[in-house]
């Protein structure tokens, strides 16, 4: 096995990443300064990426298993979805405050896309 394409964030943490369900050629990758890029593997490393602004660090996206332009993320306190063929809009489609805060993971339900669910950090 060996390295096909390197991709790199501006020297920016990546803090999680998930491939698209729709093309092989798509993934996307949440950042520690606060910006999701969505890298197409067809393109050279320089033209490839599209980033959207965010107002917290990324720790987690994943991409909708029903609609191809749609992506979550989550921060600690924020479930955030995405159209992703709106580039220059850098807010989200929805804005979903956690009751509580520390978002650990966030997921698509894979028969009804409409529903994400989130597992949260409770201490004790």
């Amino acid at each position: 096995m060996s390295v096909v394409q390197e991709f790199g964030s501006d020297g920016e943490g990546v803090l999680s990443m998930a491939w698209s369900p729709h093309s092989a050629d798509i993934l996307a990758a949440g950042t520690s300064k606060k910006r999701i890029e969505i890298f197409d593997l067809r393109s050279r490393p320089k033209d490839s990426s599209r980033k959207y602004n965010d107002s917290q660090e990324i720790e987690g996206v994943c991409f909708s298993p029903k609609y191809e332009h749609v992506l979550a993320s989550h921060s600690d306190e924020y479930v955030k979805i995405w159209d992703t063929r709106f580039l220059r809009n850098t807010s989200p489609l929805y804005s979903i405050k956690s009751p509580t805060a520390d978002i650990c993971k966030i997921e698509w339900c894979p028969t009804h896309p409409t529903r994400i669910s989130q597992v949260r950090f409770e201490p004790n």
